[in-house]
Order: C-alpha cells, then structure tokens, then sequence
C-alpha cells in the first residue's frame, strides 16, 4: 500500500514538472540591433522556436561595446560573449529562453554600417540562415558562414 501511495505521488510531482516545462503560449523570435532591417528581411517569416524554446532574441553588434545598450543581454552573457555568435539558453518555466548574441566586427561586410550603407545581403542571408538554426533547436549546429559559435547555459532567475 505504502509502495503504491509513494508511486502515485512521484507520477504526480512528474506530471507537475512536466507541466512547469511544457512549452506553451506564443512563440517569437526578435532581430534587433545593427543592420536588423536587412536580416528580419531575409528572415522573413522563418521558423518559429521549437521543441523546449519559446522565445529567441537575436541581438546583432556592431561593436562589443554596443552590449551596454541591451542592459538584459549584458547580464545574460556576464563578458562571455566575444565568439562571434553566442547562443546563452536559459531554462525557465513555460519554456526556454535563447539570446543569441552576434559580434558582426567577426563578419567580413560588416563594415559597410559604419559607411552608412546596410548589411550586405549574403551576409543577411547567412545571419538568417544563423537564426533560424537557432530558433529551431536548444542545440544548433554550427554554419560554414558563421566564423565562430560558442554556447552558454544559464541557470533560471539569475542563479
């Protein structure tokens, strides 16, 4: 009797932490920072988030500097972010979170930003084709136009 009631309750806490991680709600991916224009353009109306990840925000950088203006991405990549992309996954409830961090100083084109034209549109097209790897898995494999990838886990709340 004892064994069963004991069963039941760890199928009950199994079932209560299922729901917490349970993906629900809507999903979203968010391109911002330099040259975002030209890569929400080549995004278009690509892959939602799946599996485990709800939310994937891309910040493009022209400059490592440039983290101070996203003060959230500043402490979810804690100085760890130089790679040229960064992907940091957070687990939270409801879903998982991914910041993906792109250093474009890594690209070769990105330059043309600082003359005031925009993304060239190979390299849109690969930062597209970056993101929505990223936006379809926790784990993404990495690009042959992407220089460097690195990954970061981040505990939940800060821990």
């Amino acid at each position: 009797m004892a064994r069963a009631i004991r069963a039941a309750l760890l199928l009950a806490a199994l079932a209560l932490f299922a729901a917490l991680l349970i993906p629900r709600g809507a999903r979203e991916v968010t391109i911002l920072g330099d040259g975002a224009p030209a890569v929400r353009a080549a995004y278009g109306a690509g892959p939602v988030p799946g599996g485990l990840v709800t939310e994937v925000q891309v910040a493009l950088l022209r400059r490592p500097e440039n983290i101070r203006h996203l003060p959230e991405a500043g402490t979810l990549c804690r100085g760890d972010c130089a790679a040229a992309l960064t992907a940091v996954v957070e687990p939270r409830i409801g879903g998982w979170r991914k910041l993906v961090v792109v250093q474009l100083d890594a690209f070769e084109g990105a330059d043309a930003l600082d003359r005031g034209e925009g993304l060239p549109a190979a390299l849109a097209d690969c930062l597209a084709r970056a993101v929505a790897a990223e936006a379809g898995a926790i784990r993404a494999a990495a690009l042959d136009c992407v220089p460097a990838r690195a990954a970061i886990w981040r505990l939940p709340f800060g821990l």
